[in-house]
């Protein structure tokens, strides 16, 4: 039943590592220019919507991390163990 579970948290690692580089890269090299022919509100909608996205991305990549962690199931990228599994013997009981 959770035999792609491995690979869904190795995909997750890495894509919380790319978003990472890419939002330095964005803030090293500045964000890309909008168009010129937007109005005012529809400009600042635009930046609170892809903030927003952002970190929605982030907080959503950061979570499953720590439930991953915090259950005792451990985190691993395709086998290399980031968070050793740690299982409760109390609650198997």
């Amino acid at each position: 039943m959770f035999a792609l579970y491995p690979i869904h948290k190795s995909i997750g690692i890495l894509s919380f590592s790319v978003i990472v580089i890419r939002i330095y890269w964005s803030f090293v090299n500045g964000w890309l220019q909008l168009a010129d022919n937007y109005t005012k509100i529809e400009y600042n909608l635009s930046k609170i919507v892809h903030w927003m996205l952002i970190i929605i991305t982030i907080v959503m990549l950061i979570s499953g991390f720590i439930m991953s962690g915090a259950v005792g199931h451990g985190v691993s990228v395709f086998g290399l163990e980031i968070v050793a599994a740690n299982f409760d013997p109390v609650a198997k009981n």
